[in-house]
């Protein structure tokens, strides 16, 4: 069973159907190309948003993939004032390394990565916002 890269599946198709209900008519559409190297990847979709120098996060990178092309370090900020929920992805698209860090008033709740963020090209991190501010960062971090 190979893979297929335009794998389509009907929403009446998706898993985790407890009712066994129709589900309303969609399509869910995968089209990607993954690289791996070991278990880190190595390439990022190219629907993901650019960023260069130093980002706070904001409300319009609501679930976007943020892709930094920095060549030396750069900070994320998680901010205050967000909603509870708020989740965005982000990808080390080049040497730069992305070190998160929390704005006034906010927490990062499962402390800071071992070096800030992310240890190399390739490497990713799913960011969230739990309420009152409180932010999580999990992925391949450093």
């Amino acid at each position: 069973m190979g893979y297929d890269p335009s794998f389509v599946a009907d929403a009446g198709d998706l898993i985790g159907n407890p009712t066994g209900a129709q589900a309303p008519s969609a399509d869910v559409v995968i089209d990607a190309t993954l690289s791996l190297s070991g278990a880190v990847l190595t390439s990022f979709p190219a629907s993901g948003t650019t960023t260069t120098g130093n980002h706070t996060i904001a409300s319009g990178d609501w679930e976007k993939s943020l892709v930094s092309t920095d060549a030396t370090g750069v900070n994320y900020t998680l901010p205050t004032g967000l909603p509870s929920g708020f989740k965005v992805r982000s990808y080390q698209g080049a040497a730069g390394q992305i070190s998160y860090v929390a704005g006034s008033g906010a927490t990062i709740v499962n402390g800071t990565p071992k070096s800030g963020g992310l240890g190399s090209a390739g490497f990713y991190a799913d960011i969230e916002n739990l309420g009152s501010d409180a932010w999580i960062v999990t992925g391949t971090l450093a």
